[in-house]
């Protein structure tokens, strides 16, 4: 299963990264555009990390981000926004934080 389903959550990964890009693209001045647009995007990637340490094929595990890390990509987005380093680096931290396989809660129920 997993040599079908990598290339799609790349495929996934690749179209989030280009929203990203347009999201930073946007005037400063554009804040609410700006958090309407990264808000899905920062969600997607939490998500997109999820599905891949989980065992997606067992319909007993429920895939999602929960309300803690929502609020907490919420919150963290209002801070950043008026400082451009910091704002553009919130895509980034979240796609190190997968390659580096930090998210315990989903390394303890195991992969596929």
């Amino acid at each position: 299963m997993r040599p079908l389903y990598d290339p799609w959550l790349q495929r996934a990964e690749d179209h989030l990264a280009a929203g990203w890009r347009y999201t930073c693209a946007l005037p400063g001045g554009q804040w609410r555009l700006r958090l309407a647009c990264a808000w899905p995007v920062l969600i997607g990637t939490r998500t997109l990390s999820r599905l891949r340490t989980s065992r997606v094929l067992d319909p007993s595990v429920r895939v999602k981000v929960s309300r803690k890390e929502v609020r907490s990509i919420l919150l963290g987005s209002l801070w950043r926004l008026p400082f451009r380093g910091a704002w553009e680096d919130q895509f980034g931290r979240l796609t190190r934080r997968e390659a580096e396989g930090t998210h315990t809660e989903t390394r303890r129920r195991g992969g596929f």
